[in-house]
């Protein structure tokens, strides 16, 4: 399943981070986001700059997969 969300450009990614993750009943300390090409997302920008680096495809994993192929 998935969810297209809107934000504000000045929007701290940890928050987004936090919001998606607990739309999707996952614990925020578990949840990581990548891009379609598989690289992690480093939260500590805010939205704007996540969406000029990565684009809008962007997916909610739990960090256990993250580096698993």
């Amino acid at each position: 399943p998935f969810k297209t969300i809107s934000v504000r450009e000045d929007t701290e990614f940890t928050n987004v981070v936090h919001y998606v993750a607990d739309k999707f009943g996952m614990v925020v300390t578990d949840a990581a986001i990548i891009t379609n090409t598989g690289a992690c997302v480093n939260p500590k920008q805010n939205a704007g700059t996540v969406y000029l680096k990565h684009g809008a495809d962007l997916r909610l994993i739990h960090r256990d997969r993250v580096g698993s192929a």
